[in-house]
């Protein structure tokens, strides 16, 4: 495995939004699953439905203008690693797009392996930023999961800024799942594209209907499970939002 200074990293913090757990993870692959979340700030991208704008958004895209002084603060790994619960084995590493910050990330996972040898860590991007050697070779190794979620046509990003497709590559070969999030039939268009021009494989591939609230998701989630039927896509529905509505922290 690669070896990576942890000393010259140990200073470097992360801006964090919130941690929080024990909870359920409510969505992709380990869907139900006891979790506890490290949500991380900043962003890349722009999505018009974003469920966590407050985590990038000073500048009202979403419709709210907030504040990173109040939103975000910057912790060492020590510090994150304090506030996690360890009786809940697995850490969800969410965003905001975590590969954005991902030379302190680095340094995050190894220590949250020496924290918890058993730990299984999960990170959740949108595919546009490759991670680093390190996380791809983890992800090889089945210590990390990554669920790849890249962003549609319902997302209001531009094509040509979701597009920079070339990270796909390694996170194919790293084993990452690609969660798609679907909010009309021309994702399904858009999504199919993506499948073939870089053969993502179909057994890691998972559907999920875009929606904020348990209305949203009903008017999505009949017609793309039938979708999923009959194309044989795993389907994802959002349980923390089935829960729990749009609150945060859950």
């Amino acid at each position: 495995m690669t070896v990576v200074d942890i000393t010259s990293r140990k200073d470097r913090k992360l801006w964090v939004s919130e941690i929080f757990g024990p909870t359920i993870q409510g969505e992709g692959p380990s869907a139900g699953s006891p979790a506890q979340f490290i949500r991380l700030g900043l962003c890349n991208l722009d999505c018009s439905w974003c469920d966590t704008p407050y985590t990038w958004d000073w500048e009202g895209k979403n419709g709210t203008v907030f504040d990173k002084t109040k939103e975000l603060t910057s912790k060492t790994r020590e510090e994150i690693i304090s506030l996690l619960d360890p009786g809940t084995p697995r850490v969800v590493i969410s965003g905001g797009e975590p590969f954005v910050q991902r030379i302190a990330l680095d340094a995050l996972i190894l220590s949250l392996i020496e924290w918890d040898a058993e730990v299984q860590i999960e990170i959740e991007t949108n595919g546009t930023i490759a991670p680093s050697v390190l996380v791809a070779e983890l992800t090889q190794a089945g210590t990390i999961q990554i669920n790849c979620s890249p962003k549609l046509e319902s997302s209001g990003v531009s094509r040509k800024k979701a597009e920079h497709r070339i990270p796909l590559q390694s996170l194919v070969l790293s084993g990452a799942w690609f969660k798609f999030v679907i909010g009309d039939t021309t994702d399904l268009d858009c999504m199919t594209d993506l499948v073939t021009a870089h053969g993502l494989p179909a057994d890691r591939i998972i559907l999920m209907p875009e929606g904020r609230t348990r209305a949203e998701l009903d008017a999505n989630f009949t017609w793309l499970f039938d979708f999923c039927s009959r194309e044989g896509f795993r389907i994802s529905h959002r349980l923390h939002v089935l829960a729990h509505g749009d609150d945060r922290g859950v």
